[in-house]
């Protein structure tokens, strides 16, 4: 059987997956702020992180599992476990051994690496959304949407009113991009004493979007940027490649975005519920909680 490659150095990755489960438990702490109902976004935000802490978690460990019972596959001890089919399983789940081989180790852990930015910018994005819908005014939402014009607007001197009105007519955009989308948002916290926690908490995002940014383009930042952030400094270089993802720089990101999402919720006045338009209803989500047997935790339950 081929050497199986060692993390790093393997107490550090255990120290690493301690740190994640711990993470993923405050997230499904924080998700139960009875100040908003379950379902609400400013709750519903820290359980999606907490799943997908856990589904990370799982992932990273994955290859080092499979190494454990890989001789027991191999040999059949497992067999009896299996269908009918029992060798042509235990084949297929024997190739799984080779996600730990060295040419592979990496790629995989990288992967999900990757997969983890994106994910928590998206659940992140969804709860920004909602929060610029509710707290933007009608005023503020058409000077976002007329930036580009308003960016132009002093290079048109010259021309007629009705050339002016037509040039602001297809450069309006409902487009608005989520950094503005946060900063409106923040801006919306009167308490001036906290300017200098926002101004930490904005520059987080920002480094965290910028990371997630580069992954479209092969790991390669478009532009020069450095972040000088509670838990490190960051340069990212033009078109050199960025590999950031440390367990340190992991550890801190989700443990700075859960702050930084509770600090919004408890200093932003919103007193009605923030509930995603696409999210299903109540019932339809029983619904579909019986089809698929999902339990209260939102694992999934065998059929009887």
């Amino acid at each position: 059987m081929p050497k199986f490659p060692r993390f790093e150095d393997h107490n550090k990755f255990l120290d690493h997956l301690d740190m994640l489960w711990k993470l993923q438990s405050r997230a499904a702490e924080l998700s139960k702020n009875k100040k908003f109902e379950k379902e609400d976004l400013r709750n519903e935000f820290f359980a999606n992180l907490s799943h997908l802490i856990y589904n990370f978690y799982v992932d990273l460990q994955l290859p080092f599992f499979v190494n454990k019972i890989h001789p027991a596959l191999a040999d059949g001890t497992l067999n009896p476990y299996f269908s009918k089919d029992a060798k042509r399983e235990n084949d297929h789940y024997s190739n799984i051994f080779h996600i730990g081989s060295p040419d592979k180790l990496k790629a995989y852990h990288d992967r999900y690496k990757a997969q983890l930015i994106f994910s928590i910018w998206i659940v992140f994005e969804d709860m920004i959304d909602v929060m610029f819908e509710k707290l933007a005014t009608d005023e503020e939402k058409e000077i976002k949407s007329n930036k580009t014009f308003s960016q132009i607007s002093k290079f048109l001197a010259g021309l007629t009113e009705l050339t002016i009105k037509k040039i602001q007519g297809k450069l309006h955009s409902d487009f608005v991009g989520l950094g503005e989308k946060y900063n409106l948002v923040f801006k919306k916290i009167e308490n001036q004493e906290l300017s200098s926690q926002i101004k930490k908490f904005k520059e987080f995002l920002e480094f965290v979007n910028t990371l997630r940014n580069c992954l479209h383009f092969n790991s390669r930042p478009l532009k020069d940027r450095t972040f000088e952030l509670d838990f490190g400094k960051f340069e990212f270089k033009k078109n050199e490649f960025v590999d950031f993802a440390s367990p340190e720089m992991i550890e801190s990101t989700l443990e700075k975005m859960m702050d930084c999402v509770d600090f919004l919720r408890n200093h932003l006045t919103l007193e009605e519920k923030l509930i995603h338009s696409s999210k299903p209803t109540p019932r339809e989500y029983e619904e579909v909680k019986r089809e698929v047997a999902i339990d209260e935790d939102g694992f999934l339950n065998p059929r009887e």
